[in-house]
């Protein structure tokens, strides 16, 4: 009998969520049945066009139909009253930092039971979260309310910068993953039950980079891909390229990426004069940002803890610059180094440290054996342990492992009568 598997995700398919994409196309592939609910429905410019294809088989739950909302929770507040209540209850009391916060659970808790009411005849067997937040709540709900598991996977902000109860989502789910082993470090740290932490790293589909050939521009490229926020540290890249400019190095640099930080940066860039050499390319699809890969000679992402404390965990686009051939310089933030090692499979340089990514990115430009090196060594690391077919069996294990006593045994008793008929 084949696995049935609903898949929670905040906004599907999101352009800076192709980890899952890969994850839902790679754990499909171990023939597990998936049903794709997304709270919101991606914006133009922000669609994964990769996966545009799918919009129309993923269960969107907003815009909100209202009258099937207030259905939706009456229905089951009548039919499974002890359970509609107890899991109010749970979710309310809670701690939370602010008001707006317990409000916004609630919230979560009633989309949750709107998603058990759309998925009441799917004959799921389980059910998983992408990140730490409402994903994992809606999972929770709707999982319960059907009567089966639920797990979920936390990845960086969900962890580090909105770290609400998460110890007890640890707590109520079968199992928990997360991609880093920085992360595990610290969740099973955190946990009360620190054996529903699992390691599973994300994954690149290598069919994606096996023909990309290189053909490196000139002037040589510098070449960083990320939303423009706080955490990715993009500010010290641009004042590392005004020190080069100064030098008289010739390159270029794009940042690929969106976010709130675009004016900012765009002023650094004015206020340095490197408008003619730092440009901020914007959003691009993977196959544009595949052929980027193939014309840059270095990939620099120099990541920074962020304010309100989060950080990243190995951005993808570090382990998609790797599969690609191009070295990489980077911080040892968070669990970066499980991926960069300096001077094996990339260099890295103090976050926060003008002056040593300034070097470290004229090392590099000076280096092109050194350069060949570290690409070739870090190419054959990703390879080696960022498989995304291997990484995903692991979760198909898992979601095998820890399914509901009542659907395990039915399972088990659908395969034995096919057994029999056969």
């Amino acid at each position: 009998m084949q696995l049935k598997v609903a898949y929670i995700v905040g906004c599907y398919p999101f352009i800076n969520i192709t980890f899952i994409h890969r994850e839902i196309v790679a754990i499909r592939r171990q023939g597990v049945e998936l049903e794709i609910v997304s709270m919101l429905r991606p914006e133009e410019g922000y669609l994964l066009e990769e996966a545009r294809d799918e919009m129309s088989q993923v269960l969107y739950v907003q815009p909100l139909n209202w009258l099937e909302f207030v259905w939706a929770n009456m229905f089951f507040l009548l039919t499974q009253p002890h359970i509609y209540v107890q899991l109010l209850v749970h979710f309310a009391t809670r701690p939370h930092n602010t008001v707006m916060q317990r409000l916004k659970t609630i919230g979560h808790v009633a989309m949750g039971v709107l998603v058990a009411w759309k998925l009441r005849e799917k004959k799921l067997h389980h059910v998983h979260g992408h990140f730490a937040d409402r994903a994992t709540v809606v999972a929770h709900v709707s999982a319960k309310l059907l009567g089966i598991h639920h797990s979920f996977t936390a990845h960086a902000k969900d962890i580090y910068a909105e770290n609400v109860f998460l110890n007890d989502k640890i707590k109520d789910a079968s199992f928990m993953s997360t991609c880093t082993g920085f992360n595990r470090d610290y969740l099973t740290d955190l946990a009360d039950q620190p054996h529903k932490v699992h390691l599973l790293y994300h994954g690149l589909d290598f069919s994606d980079f096996t023909n990309l050939a290189r053909q490196p521009l000139d002037p040589p490229l510098i070449l960083a891909i990320g939303k423009l926020n706080e955490k990715k540290g993009f500010p010290y890249l641009i004042d590392a390229c005004a020190e080069l400019h100064k030098q008289g190095y010739r390159f270029q640099c794009w940042i690929i990426g969106e976010g709130a930080d675009r004016d900012d940066l765009t002023d650094q860039i004015t206020r340095h004069q490197l408008d003619d050499i730092v440009q901020l390319k914007g959003n691009m699809p993977f196959r544009q940002v595949l052929n980027a890969f193939s014309q840059a000679t270095l990939f620099a992402l120099p990541c920074v803890v962020a304010a309100n404390n989060d950080r990243d965990g190995i951005p993808n686009v570090i382990l998609e610059a790797m599969a690609a051939g191009v070295p990489v310089i980077s911080t040892p933030i968070s669990a970066i180094p499980e991926a960069v090692h300096h001077n094996e499979t990339g260099y890295l340089v103090e976050s926060r440290n003008e002056q040593q990514l300034t070097d470290g990115l004229k090392y590099l430009l000076d280096s092109p054996v050194e350069r060949e090196r570290l690409a070739q060594t870090a190419r054959h690391f990703v390879e080696k342990n960022f498989e995304v077919n291997n990484n995903v069996l692991g979760l198909k294990l898992l979601f095998e492992q820890h399914l509901h006593p009542q659907v395990r045994a039915a399972m088990q008793q659908s395969s034995a009568q096919v057994g029999v008929t056969s």
